[in-house]
């Protein structure tokens, strides 16, 4: 399917309707490209993708077999900033030296889509990288959710040859990437706090680097927020994801919020 171009995001704001299921937003001379699915009044899950394999092909729009069944609408984001070099295969949602500001683009993107299908909320959905851009992404809209399993939650804290990669194709001459968008979770959530109603976080027991690294850190950090839902399950060796039919059950729970659910969905893998 052809996508429809539009010459910005205000032309987006201005011009986009829930019948467009393809589009491509010109952006600091970038393409945002998105894929959505829309059941009017609906709660909107927006997902968000992970590490780039060899064998994807851009745009990387995932989302559509994981909320099938789920009575929801779907956008599908692909990160800008892989068009940038075939060799990136990473990049979090955190922008690059031509959009410095894509988190804050992509929540204004993200608001414009949810009132045109008049979602009954939003959920970010994601894991790994996918489940870091998830959770910043839903702190900065009020009443938002995050589904995410092992997710990074600082940038610099994950393997070195994959931000080094980012940093150099995208942020080069040593610009500071993390002077206009977010890269640390836990130093964001002390200065700024979240706007999430909801952040469920699931981590797999045996994803030790993700356990101790990453979960643990953010937990610590938010223990007196009761938004905040930690899960540790045991679904697979290693930073695997958990099963399918797994995620889409643990949507529809997040989506309707019955969290006693969710954990006992979780802890029983």
């Amino acid at each position: 399917m052809e996508p429809k171009v539009y010459s910005g995001l205000e032309e987006f704001r201005r011009d986009y309707d829930a019948t467009t299921e393809r589009a491509d937003i010109r952006v600091g001379g970038q393409l945002i490209s998105i894929s959505a699915s829309v059941r009017v009044g609906k709660p909107l899950v927006v997902v968000l993708h992970g590490r780039k394999s060899e064998n994807v092909r851009l745009p990387y729009l995932l989302g559509e077999n994981i909320v099938k069944g789920i009575d929801c609408s779907r956008l599908s984001i692909s990160d800008p900033s892989l068009w940038m070099n075939s060799d990136l295969s990473l990049s979090w949602f955190a922008g690059n030296y031509m959009m410095q500001n894509y988190q804050e683009i992509q929540a204004d993107l993200v608001e414009i889509v949810a009132e045109a299908c008049d979602a009954s909320g939003i959920l970010f959905l994601g894991g790994s990288g996918g489940g870091f851009a998830g959770i910043e992404a839903a702190g900065r809209i009020t009443n938002s959710r995050a589904l995410v399993w092992n997710p990074q939650t600082s940038i610099d804290k994950y393997y070195r040859r994959f931000v080094d990669e980012y940093k150099n194709i995208c942020w080069p001459s040593g610009m500071d990437y993390g002077k206009r968008n977010v890269t640390d979770l836990i130093e964001n959530y002390g200065k700024c706090g979240s706007q999430a109603d909801r952040v469920y976080i699931l981590q797999n027991a045996s994803d030790e680097f993700h356990l101790e690294n990453h979960m643990r850190p953010l937990e610590s950090a938010t223990k007196a927020d009761s938004r905040f839902k930690y899960f540790v399950g045991s679904w697979g060796d290693g930073h695997v994801p958990p099963p399918k039919d797994v995620i889409s059950k643990t949507i529809s729970l997040a989506l309707s919020r019955r969290d006693d659910e969710l954990m006992k969905t979780i802890t029983s893998l």
